[in-house]
């Protein structure tokens, strides 16, 4: 008899040891499928956590506007409103184009502070997000503001060619100013 056959058809096998169990550390006793399991259910957690990256997006484009609106770079602020925009009251890009040139020959310095932002999709259109936010706008030509006001602003923005853009804006003056 070959003694290589019976080495490679014989019934005992070096044992190979256990595989690693990678959270062992953390949970010594637990079984690998519970600490597979953990591990998965940790990542979809953590997944959970964020934002959408679209919003954080659009987050952002909103704290660049108001950098934009302090350093007086119209043109910065008229790049994420789109061709086609027009306000609740039926005003257009022009016209968004004239306010930005107007506030900022009036004003030496201009102030835009943010709160209560939100971003949120659109129940019916994947290519739609709308913010809402609480700004208070300042002006003046010192250090301290000659004029301002708080508004409540709401923003309908629609992916174009992969950019977010300001297709439509509405604003109010909640706390009952002219």
């Amino acid at each position: 008899m070959n003694i290589n056959r019976l080495i490679k058809t014989s019934p005992r096998r070096a044992q190979q040891p256990p595989k690693a169990n990678p959270l062992a550390v953390f949970f010594p006793s637990a079984p690998r499928w519970f600490s597979v399991g953990l591990a998965l259910w940790l990542a979809l957690f953590l997944q959970g956590c964020e934002s959408p990256p679209d919003q954080t997006l659009v987050k952002q484009h909103i704290r660049t506007i108001a950098e934009a609106l302090e350093e007086k770079k119209s043109s910065t602020v008229l790049d994420f409103i789109d061709d086609d925009f027009l306000s609740a009251e039926g005003k257009d890009k022009k016209w968004a184009k004239q306010m930005l040139t107007f506030h900022s020959l009036r004003n030496q310095n201009i102030s835009a502070s943010i709160t209560q932002l939100s971003v949120t999709a659109d129940d019916q259109f994947d290519d739609v997000l709308h913010s809402d936010f609480t700004v208070l706008l300042t002006g003046g030509q010192g250090l301290l503001p000659e004029r301002g006001q708080v508004y409540r602003v709401k923003i309908w923005w629609r992916k174009k060619s992969g950019d977010w853009l300001i297709t439509r804006a509405e604003w109010d003056k909640p706390l009952g100013g002219h």
